[in-house]
């Protein structure tokens, strides 16, 4: 099949690779010189007549030079079918080519986005062969760029050209200026036309590289695809030693991530299993200091691990049914319980004594203490957030402004915001005034929330994925599918925040380096995880599980 390719020559890099690969299959011509004159246009229609198909690329800069416009609308008089390449994401298209099927060789790497091409051509073909439609001859019609203006005219537009870095139409139009007045400042022109043509190539060769860029950035986000990212990151930079462009950090990325194990690439084992629930494990909490382990669950009771020897320290029996979340004071001194009945338990821990009951508390999955030990936060009466007073053992406060059960609070480090989740929004509130501050609306129902160590960034677990948001402006950073199967208590901040762990379909914890964006390991579990908790000096990950142990994984080497 005959294919011809109209492009913006800012794209001739592109262009040229696949039309070498092309050339394997179909006759493809492409117009590789820039020049302007009667001659040339009548070559250019006398080749659109010629192609059985017309091949468009897209970027911003073909869309708005009028020669490609005016091939593709002379190529839709004649009846050729046209197929779409797009080479640049979020480009807005003319109403009749934004209904047309693309290649996307934007956000696909090019050897996928070239087989999906060669496919739609060999049916395409196909069907030419079976209609054999008669071809349409067409009338021979030269756009208004390559018309008899005057020279002065041609120079004062190639300028104005220029000016706008429009270093192809500079070209074209300088060149029907040698063309149409030979004699008109023939040095001074020609200067001006090797100026802009050595221009050209390297804004050609720059925007090649940043589409290579991008494509190497979308693989390097997959953990399992880092070490071809990292090899084609070296040939990037080997091609374009001249350009010195890396926006997203993706050669620091790359480095930090040599040597560390892709996801599922080797087993991990748990460095402890601990026995002491009978039912599932709702919650895991490590007090600040990291010297015991807390845990909440089924069976009605919180068991304290101590955090060297793991050996089981004691077992503290409530009232109110199962044990959903357990949360330490920020100093230690008090542990928090929540059980089923909407009841809280405040435990002394220098003997392990219950102190004080607080209720209705309402869902007590979450508990977030303040930062200076003096308040503790919980989703209560449905819709309301309640602030109680520690000490005295009442509520103080009661937030208003969501619509649904609220299931997720956590206080920011330096106390200046609370998050509250509940149905599709976070909501954060300036503890100064107790306004809202900002509404975070998520694309599904919010399980739980987790501020980074820094204050800077929130975490949301939804029912479907982990969203990353910046606090400052409240804009979200990045969003991960990882659809979960289990609880609400599955979301944790490495001490450093470099990593977040996430339980992502029932039996495994994913950890993702943040900074990446990218899975980097991934802990098998036998049963379903029902929370997680990092030790506050790194080394180790808790996961409690619905059959009833405690499992601890060495996270060391990830410091």
């Amino acid at each position: 099949m005959r294919l011809f390719i109209s492009y913006a020559h800012v794209d001739w890099q592109f262009v040229e690779n696949l039309a070498r690969r092309l050339s394997r299959y179909h006759d493809v011509w492409y117009d590789d010189r820039l020049h302007a004159g009667v001659d040339w246009w009548e070559t250019i229609q006398e080749r659109l007549r010629w192609c059985d198909c017309f091949l468009y690329v897209l970027s911003p800069e073909s869309l708005a030079s009028e020669y490609c416009q005016e091939e593709y609308r002379i190529a839709r008089e004649l009846g050729r079918p046209v197929l779409p390449l797009r080479l640049q994401g979020n480009i807005e298209l003319p109403p009749e080519l934004a209904r047309v099927q693309y290649a996307d060789f934007a956000t696909r790497m090019f050897e996928d986005a070239l087989a999906d091409l060669i496919g739609d051509l060999g049916v395409m073909e196909r069907r030419l062969e079976s209609a054999s439609p008669p071809r349409s001859g067409g009338e021979q019609v030269a756009p208004a760029a390559v018309g008899r203006p005057d020279a002065e005219t041609l120079l004062q537009r190639a300028v104005e050209a220029r000016r706008k870095e429009d270093y192809e139409a500079a070209v074209r139009l300088l060149s029907t200026l040698t063309r149409t007045a030979p004699d008109f400042l023939p040095e001074q022109v020609s200067a001006l036309i090797a100026d802009s043509q050595q221009r050209l190539e390297a804004l050609a060769r720059r925007k090649e590289y940043r589409r290579l860029y991008r494509q190497i950035h979308l693989l390097a986000l997959d953990g399992m695809m880092l070490e071809e990212a990292r090899r084609l990151w070296e040939e990037l930079r080997s091609r374009y030693p001249d350009i010195d462009e890396d926006p997203e950090g993706l050669g620091e990325k790359l480095s930090r991530a040599e040597g560390r194990p892709a996801p599922g690439a080797a087993a991990q084992k748990p460095a402890h299993i601990l026995k002491g629930h009978s039912l599932w494990v709702r919650s895991v909490a490590w007090s600040p200091e990291g010297r015991y382990l807390a845990s909440g669950a089924g069976d009605e009771s919180v068991v304290i691990w101590d955090g060297k020897s793991w050996k089981r320290l004691r077992r503290l029996k409530g009232r109110g049914g199962e044990v959903r979340g357990v949360s330490w004071s920020p100093e230690g001194r008090y542990l928090a319980s929540g059980a089923e009945n909407g009841t809280a338990t405040l435990w002394d821990t220098a003997n392990w004594k219950p102190v004080r009951r607080l209720e209705p508390v309402g869902h007590t999955g979450s508990l977030a203490w303040s930062p200076d030990g003096r308040h503790l936060a919980s989703g209560s009466q449905g819709d309301r957030v309640t602030i109680w007073d520690v000490e005295r053992g009442n509520p103080v406060r009661e937030l208003q402004g969501h619509a649904s059960l609220v299931e997720a609070v956590a206080w920011s480090p330096d106390g200046q915001y609370l998050a509250s989740g509940a149905g599709n929004f976070v909501l954060l509130w300036d503890t100064t005034i107790w306004e809202t501050a900002r509404r975070l609306k998520h694309a599904h129902g919010v399980r739980r929330v987790a501020w980074s160590p820094d204050g800077r960034r929130l975490a949301s677990r939804t029912s479907d994925g982990l969203v990353l948001w910046g606090t400052e402006r409240g804009e979200q950073m990045w969003a991960q599918q990882a659809p979960t199967d289990s609880a609400e208590r599955t979301l944790t901040w490495s001490p450093d925040g470099r990593y977040l762990a996430s339980e992502v379909q029932g039996k495994t914890v994913a950890i993702w380096d943040v900074e990446l964006q990218e899975v980097i390991r991934r802990l098998e579990h036998a049963s379903h995880v029902y929370s997680v908790a990092w030790s506050p000096d790194g080394k180790y990950l808790a996961s409690g599980l619905i059959e009833g142990p405690v499992v601890v994984w060495d996270m060391s080497d990830l410091l």
